[in-house]
């Protein structure tokens, strides 16, 4: 079943949630939409979103810097969560868009609303 199908109830039932989306994934507009609803029903949520990378990049993590940063992202969401410490509200930027942030300061954009974190190099929606 898809999350965003969840009734209310169901997801506030959750704990806070992290996730890690790709631009290139084709379900990045699902991982939005999911964030924005857990949100919506007061949910603790944050949204990092990686750029240059395809749906299931943590398959490829040995082949490129990029891959292995992205996915130590993961790891450290999944470290936190298991050693007690909250991810929300803290943002950690992928190697390359902190090159872009050095190239063009604005090329980067970081979003805090509410329990919301966005990190990404375009706008994918409020």
């Amino acid at each position: 079943m898809s999350p965003l199908l969840a009734t209310d109830d169901m997801l506030q039932g959750l704990p806070p949630v992290h996730l890690v989306a790709c631009a290139l994934d084709p379900m990045l507009d699902d991982s939005v939409m999911f964030a924005k609803r857990l949100r919506s029903v007061g949910q603790p949520v944050t949204l990092q979103v990686v750029e240059d990378l395809p749906h299931g990049f943590l398959s490829l993590s040995h082949l490129s810097r990029e891959t292995k940063e992205a996915s130590s992202i993961c790891v450290d969401r999944i470290r936190e969560v298991f050693q007690g410490r909250s991810a929300a509200g803290q943002t950690r930027k992928h190697r390359k868009l902190e090159r872009l942030v050095a190239r063009a300061p604005s090329a980067v954009e970081v979003r805090q609303t509410a329990d919301l974190t966005v990190v990404t190099n375009t706008e994918i929606g409020a």
